[in-house]
């Protein structure tokens, strides 16, 4: 008898990590059911008020670990794969664990510690976890601190359902095609790393998009807002960039991110951080251009746009790279039902 993996996550928008584990997991032959946490968190905008009155603990939390627990009185199964910081309380792994036998895993997306991300619910829950999937080795040591029993080491990936190139029609080309591209939310620190390849595409009347929320914010960018790109948009939007940047999150302690698979799937030319995941990847010069900072950020895009036939070499090799095997989420599943077997 094989597996059975309760996976503990959001669905519906492509990215949300406990859909796209449910896909792999059908595509794998794997039996699993998936507790879709948009049912019963912030659905309102009342949810989301009261949210942060109630020092970031959801007001459906209750509600929502209770479905968790009858889900798995009918399932039954071996294993619970909670993604990222999913609220499930610490009582109700334990629970999972005694009435099941289950082992309890964390596919870690965010930074625990991350104050932007911080929830009480899943810090308190850290030590019941009998393997924690850590994707930020930077915070592996915080982790142990909060009582991981066991800290694995994983990388993000790809969906092949939702990642690869895909150009748009003719007719929506232009909205979403620019000569520097950026597919992610807006924050301080990117709209000073960015700074200054925008002003240069203004200077040299090069296309210059950002796609994502919050943008507007930031009345610099307003002219450069796109909107959001998402399903077949996101492909729209990697496979019409002329250079992607991808930068990582330094608040999360990123040393990559989901666009790294994403993007190299898409056959996106990378102009990527210079992070010790990034290196691992990907050689420099082959398979994606690196940046340390925002003046090599934009001389690196200068001296690119003006070079397609090496652009088209790197993403091709990338894309080989990142699709020849080993790194779709039916993998990064496959490895954590090794480390608990």
């Amino acid at each position: 008898m094989g597996p059975r993996v309760l996976i503990v996550g959001r669905s519906g928008a492509a990215g949300h990590i406990g859909g796209v584990f449910a896909r792999a997991a059908a595509a794998s032959g794997i039996q699993a059911q998936l507790v879709d946490a948009g049912r019963d968190l912030t659905t309102t905008a009342f949810d989301r008020i009261a949210f942060h009155l109630l020092s970031r603990r959801h007001p459906r939390e209750g509600a929502f670990n209770r479905r968790v627990l009858a889900v798995a009185a009918q399932f039954k199964p071996t294993v619970v794969l909670v993604t990222g910081l999913m609220p499930v309380r610490r009582s109700v792994l334990e629970e999972l664990r005694h009435s099941h036998g289950a082992a309890i895993v964390n596919y870690m997306t965010d930074d625990p510690f991350n104050l932007r991300h911080r929830s009480p619910t899943a810090l308190s829950a850290i030590a019941a976890f009998d393997v924690y999937v850590s994707l930020k080795p930077a915070v592996d040591d915080d982790l142990r601190r909060a009582g991981a029993q066991r800290v694995c080491r994983s990388w993000f990936a790809y969906d092949p359902a939702e990642h690869f190139p895909e150009s748009a029609p003719a007719a929506e080309g232009g909205r979403w095609s620019a000569d520097v591209t950026f597919v992610g939310g807006a924050d301080a620190d990117r709209a000073s790393l960015f700074a200054p390849v925008r002003r240069w595409s203004v200077e040299r009347t090069r296309s210059f998009a950002v796609f994502g929320g919050y943008w507007e914010r930031f009345p610099d960018y307003r002219p450069f807002c796109r909107g959001f790109a998402n399903g077949r948009h996101y492909r729209y939007a990697l496979t019409g960039a002329g250079i992607l940047l991808s930068p990582v999150r330094h608040a999360n302690r990123d040393w990559h991110t989901m666009r790294t698979f994403e993007a190299a799937a898409a056959r996106a030319f990378m102009l990527l951080e210079r992070t010790p995941d990034h290196l691992e990847l990907f050689e420099e010069g082959r398979h994606a251009a690196f940046f340390d900072n925002a003046d090599e950020l934009r001389d690196k895009s200068a001296f690119y746009l003006d070079r397609g036939e090496d652009r088209r070499r790197m993403a091709t090799a990338a894309h080989a790279r990142i699709t020849s095997g080993g790194h779709t989420y039916a993998d990064r599943l496959q490895q954590i039902l090794k480390w608990v077997s």
